[in-house]
């Protein structure tokens, strides 16, 4: 009864324009909190599809097999933050009804670890219709060297070129491991992806892929002074990662990844990054408070 009150309440005009207000502010996420403590959050009575449910026992079963990968990367998280969000994490995947730690604010450009220049690269994978482009803009005051911003959606990319944004070169690829011509699924917008990624909670499986080109960012001169990296690309973060490997290894851009995309990101990704040996300092932070664990981040910062 209590939460159908609140329901009524949270629907109402007042109550849309409050729960905007909390939403955009730093007490968001205590207030959730506070509201999951006491039984009134949408996680908290919603009841999660089947297929998110086999997920979450695939989940279950991939991390317990992966403890120890886990515990590794854990230690190896910059902040105490970090290790709880991805600990939390992990438990969302695996059980469901498990509250995340989430940020609201800047996705890739939280304001605790990211702190941007006037002679920053940015490389924009997944760059949808420019939004993050937009907030980069924002962020350095007009005041920046160069951006790329690579999306194979026409859809997208016709949007994203009529924006005409000032020192940006667009280019209508994926990003890879190498340079080809691979099956993409599109008219997804904001989730459209590669056919060969893996995307454990994602439903293609109704649509007809098209044929698009991949390149890799190690054979692109536009990305050769690379400072800034941003990833989303539904799955294609790691082999995208790999085909960046020399520019990242010459660089040491500040890297902004999404590992939500499956189980197997969550863990492969952060040890990649690892594996370079580059004395990056990694954090995680997420940005839904949904049972979907969607809006993952990991920020990989030059020491």
């Amino acid at each position: 009864m209590i939460y159908k009150i609140k329901q009524f309440l949270r629907h109402s005009l007042v109550g849309n324009w409050v729960t905007k207000k909390i939403q955009d502010s730093i007490f968001f996420p205590p207030v959730y909190r506070l509201l999951f403590f006491f039984h009134l959050t949408e996680l908290n009575h919603a009841q999660p599809t089947d297929a998110l449910i086999n997920a979450s026992k695939q989940s279950r079963i991939f991390f317990g097999q992966n403890q120890e990968r886990v515990n590794k990367i854990v230690q190896n998280l910059a902040d105490r933050k970090s290790k709880h969000v991805y600990n939390r994490l992990i438990q969302l995947r695996s059980y469901l009804k498990i509250p995340p730690i989430f940020s609201t604010g800047s996705q890739y450009f939280p304001k605790d670890i990211i702190h941007l220049n006037s002679y920053e690269c940015f490389v924009d994978c997944g760059a949808y219709t420019g939004d993050t482009i937009e907030e980069f803009r924002e962020l350095t005051h007009h005041s920046y060297q160069h951006i790329v911003a690579f999306d194979p959606d026409p859809r997208n990319f016709s949007i994203l070129q009529e924006k005409s944004f000032k020192k940006c070169t667009c280019i209508q690829a994926g990003v890879w491991n190498k340079q080809d011509t691979l099956p993409f699924y599109t008219g997804n917008l904001t989730s459209s992806k590669l056919e060969q990624t893996q995307v454990s909670r994602g439903l293609y499986s109704t649509q007809i892929p098209v044929q698009v080109n991949v390149v890799m960012i190690d054979k692109c001169p536009e990305c050769a002074e690379m400072t800034f990296l941003k990833m989303d690309i539904e799955g294609a973060e790691l082999n995208a990662l790999k085909g960046a490997e020399k520019t990242i290894r010459k660089n040491r851009p500040t890297l902004a990844i999404c590992i939500y995309h499956s189980d197997q990101d969550m863990i492969d990704i952060p040890e990649w990054i690892l594996s370079l040996g580059l004395n990056y300092k990694l954090y995680v932070r997420h940005y839904s408070c949904s049972f979907c664990p969607d809006e993952t981040v990991l920020y990989a910062v030059p020491d």
